[in-house]
């Protein structure tokens, strides 16, 4: 099985968009790679987006396992600062999920808050292997430095692997 974790910014057009994603590959906490996409290196949104979309579904014909996809979600409320406004990071997840459902590849959504507020940094050092932080306070997971984006995608990992918590899309 490969697990996909997404934490997702589509913000493009503020060029804001910071998007991680961390990969677990046969349940082998050995055997995890991260990866992060920054609006700023594409000239434009759809470059950016699917340059996201296809590492998320790379595994529809090269991967020899299952894959399942574990999103972030997105929640505006009634009295939030988003009122009026369609946020680019909504619009990302529906072309994700248009994508996944297109390949029949599974997929599901937590909450920013079910990870985020469970999983502090001393806690993904602790139970995920080679990431380290060092002496700088940045962290690196196999000597790659892993920004915020990337901590949050593995705090998603961590928090579905210990409680196969999610919501079915």
């Amino acid at each position: 099985m490969r697990y996909v974790f997404v934490d997702p910014s589509g913000s493009f057009n503020e060029g804001k968009g910071k998007t991680g994603i961390a990969v677990m590959h046969d349940d082998d906490w050995n055997n995890i790679s991260v990866k992060d996409f920054k609006a700023s290196d594409y000239s434009t949104r759809y470059e950016y987006w699917k340059a996201i979309i296809d590492y998320i579904t790379v595994g529809r014909s090269v991967y020899k396992y299952e894959t399942k996809v574990i999103i972030e979600s997105f929640t505006i409320r009634a009295n939030g600062f988003l009122i009026g406004k369609m946020p680019e990071t909504i619009l990302l997840i529906g072309a994700i999920c248009f994508e996944l459902d297109k390949w029949h590849i599974p997929y599901t959504f937590q909450t920013p808050s079910q990870a985020k507020t469970r999983f502090k940094d001393e806690v993904l050092v602790n139970h995920i292997p080679d990431l380290e932080r060092r002496t700088n306070g940045r962290y690196y997971l196999k000597g790659n430095l892993v920004n915020d984006h990337i901590r949050d995608a593995l705090r998603h990992l961590l928090f579905y692997k210990k409680y196969k918590e999610t919501k079915d899309a």
